[in-house]
């Protein structure tokens, strides 16, 4: 089966194409930069999946919302030029915010219109949805962080500073917050049970792993698979507040020990047979790479 991936220079597409190509999938990978990569017509086999991962990074202004949308808009002519019926697309959990599943939502909702990556995203998976008559199988996944060590996401930052530092201080908060997030693992075996159970229909479905975790439960785990030497310490609750009060950290803090939990029943119900790890026995299993 021949799969066709945009997205393919960022880490999650690198691990997403390797993994697939040790499956014995025919990886495709098509650069939206160029014209001519959704321009001209490939040679496909039948059952050719598209995998949409193309994405600016998450810190969108709200000009930057076209070319987002251009790259879905690209992607589906890809589609369409090469007979390609069956499209998975990575959206985010920031769509879905504190909404119910079922909650049919619009670009007049406030946290939508406050947060232009959540907005680039809510935009994208309509125009996707319009072009349902088209296609055999959309399934738009609303994903949380995903557990990997990427150099420009806020988690990835937390992480490295496991590595680097000889002690890890970490922030009371953390204890007491409780975060979703998506491991590898989990994302990479739905995918592969996706392409071969793939259903006749427009799934849009939260993503995540079983049970949220909070931060530094996921930071001593970490430490634990990998440096159980390693010793941390509790910042003073005073210098932790005047931390979280700096201009400059107060967003990434926030992003990473807010509670954040993401509600995924909608795909336990769709998808009965197919487990989810929870993300502490995932890091505990496979680690954070």
């Amino acid at each position: 089966m021949d799969i066709l991936l945009s997205g393919y220079s960022g880490k999650i597409g690198r691990k997403i194409g390797c993994s697939l190509a040790n499956q014995k999938y025919n990886i495709i990978n098509i650069d939206l930069r160029e014209d001519i990569s959704h321009s001209q017509s490939i040679n496909l086999g039948k059952n050719s999946f598209f995998i949409h991962m193309a994405s600016q990074n998450n810190n969108l202004k709200e000009e930057d919302i076209t070319q987002e949308l251009k790259l879905m808009r690209d992607s589906i002519k890809v589609c369409l030029n090469n007979n390609i019926k069956n499209f998975l697309f990575f959206s985010t959990y920031k769509v879905y915010e504190n909404n119910d599943e079922s909650e049919e939502l619009t670009d007049n909702h406030d946290f939508l219109k406050n947060d232009p990556y959540a907005m680039a995203k809510f935009k994208c998976e309509k125009l996707l949805a319009d072009h349902s008559s088209y296609f055999d199988s959309i399934t738009i996944l609303r994903m949380p962080p995903v557990l990997l060590k990427s150099k420009s996401s806020n988690l990835g930052l937390l992480l490295r500073l496991c590595d680097y530092l000889p002690i890890l201080p970490l922030l009371r908060r953390g204890d007491k917050n409780k975060r979703s997030f998506l491991s590898y693992n989990n994302l990479q075996n739905f995918i592969f049970y996706l392409i071969k159970n793939k259903r006749s229909e427009l799934l849009i479905l939260n993503l995540s792993d079983n049970y949220p975790i909070s931060t530094n439960a996921l930071l001593k785990l970490y430490l634990k698979k990998n440096y159980p030497n390693k010793k941390f310490f509790y910042i003073p609750t005073i210098i932790e507040n005047l931390i979280f009060h700096t201009p400059m950290l107060k967003n990434a803090l926030e992003a990473l020990y807010n509670s954040r939990y993401f509600n995924n029943s909608k795909f336990k119900q769709t998808f009965p047979i197919f487990c989810l790890d929870d993300t502490a026995s995932s890091i505990c299993k496979h680690g954070i790479n």
